[in-house]
């Protein structure tokens, strides 16, 4: 892995580094989904951007910074149990990662391990005592067999279907 790699948090001095990935990862990935097509709207990283400061309390967003840019994120969140999830469940909250991306440059490093084990990091800190990874595109066996590697085992599915 290259030795000018950060992993760290993600702070305000990123915004627009930030945004242009997330725009990658819409294009790359969501636009491209043929189940949930999306046009895409380059304003897209801004909304990622606003919801994800809107309530930092909540967010857990991890970055990979190269070279003085960013190259990889892994947006997570803390998901707090309502009256049923906590018969299920242990303690009052769980980490939830939502989203995780890593430019097509930068893959095969490890940065994507990386990013997911800061990720836990700071939900251990917050007192997260289990983790969901929301989802996982189908096709994308690379990071099934990665979340596999570290730990991670399927547990549900999901299936869409659009109305109207």
């Amino acid at each position: 892995m290259d030795q000018e790699l950060i992993i760290r948090q993600l702070n305000q001095q990123d915004k627009t580094d930030f945004i242009n990935l997330v725009n990658e990862y819409i294009q790359e990935y969501i636009v491209t989904e043929k189940v949930f097509p999306v046009k895409f709207d380059p304003s897209i990283g801004q909304i990622y951007w606003e919801s994800i400061t809107d309530k930092p309390q909540d967010h857990r967003v991890v970055v990979a910074e190269s070279k003085g840019r960013l190259c990889g994120f892994c947006i997570g969140e803390i998901h707090h149990y309502g009256k049923i999830e906590k018969v299920y469940f242990q303690g009052n909250q769980r980490g939830e990662i939502w989203d995780i991306f890593v430019s097509p440059q930068n893959r095969g490093l490890g940065i994507g391990e990386n990013l997911i084990k800061k990720a836990e990091e700071l939900f251990i800190e917050s007192g997260c005592k289990d983790i969901l990874l929301n989802e996982v595109g189908v096709d994308n066996l690379g990071a099934k067999k990665l979340y596999e590697r570290i730990g991670y085992q399927p547990w549900n599915m999901r299936f869409y279907k659009k109305l109207g």
